[in-house]
Order: C-alpha cells, then sequence, then structure tokens
C-alpha cells in the first residue's frame, strides 16, 4: 500500500507483513488509524485501518471436503 506524506512530497510503501501486524495492533487496541514515521522527514502520517484492511490479500480458505 502506498501512503503519501502530507507535509513532505515523499510516497513510501508499507508491506503486507507491517500492514498485518498494524491492523492485529489497532483493532486490539481499538483504533481507527495507525501511525507510520515518514522515512524522508520523519514526521508522524496517520493511515487509516479500514484502508490497510481492504489493501490486504483475501486469505482463501481451504474446504475440507
Amino acid at each position: 500500500m502506498q501512503v503519501n506524506c502530507p507535509l513532505c512530497p515523499a510516497t513510501f510503501n508499507l508491506s503486507v507483513d507491517f500492514m498485518v501486524e498494524a491492523v492485529a495492533q489497532s483493532e486490539k487496541r481499538n483504533h481507527k488509524f495507525y501511525q507510520v514515521e515518514c522515512p524522508r522527514c520523519r514526521k508522524t502520517v496517520k493511515v487509516d485501518v479500514a484502508k490497510m484492511k481492504s489493501a490486504l490479500p483475501v486469505e482463501e480458505e481451504e474446504e475440507e471436503a
């Protein structure tokens, strides 16, 4: 998932592994946003947890027959 810093022109990516952990932590604490540090200006960027959830790949459940 690409994130844009509102303070500088930086765009950076969040990996799937990072998003899985961030969503789990946010749901545990009942937060709606997760804070990520911009790699260029080091300011905090809020990322919507719902957008991270929608960007995660859907896990296919294996059917047992």
